[in-house]
């Protein structure tokens, strides 16, 4: 018969945690973007696919995609180029 290797229960074992670093796990935030970002890529985009324009100004397809979708809002938003969403607070 083989000898099967099993450590006995008795011995300590190394925790499963992070390495031997002094820092927590950073937790991924989101990306954020002003409407004058927003605007600026819209204007700079007439004419790119959408593709080509996300990977030129280092942002997500997916994103570019839905500013397009809402460019006339983007667009004809008339508050401060700071802010990041069109309304107001939590829903």
């Amino acid at each position: 018969m083989e000898a099967e290797s099993v450590t006995p229960l008795d011995e300590p074992q190394a925790p499963l945690a992070y390495p031997e670093t002094d820092e927590s796990p950073r937790i991924a935030r989101r990306k954020h973007y002003s409407f004058h970002m927003k605007r600026a890529v819209l204007q700079g985009d007439e004419g790119i696919r959408v593709r080509a324009a996300a990977k030129q100004f280092g942002i997500p397809r997916r994103s570019l995609s839905d500013w397009i979708a809402d460019k006339e809002n983007i667009l004809a938003y008339k508050g401060s180029e700071k802010t990041l969403a069109l309304a107001t607070g939590r829903p």
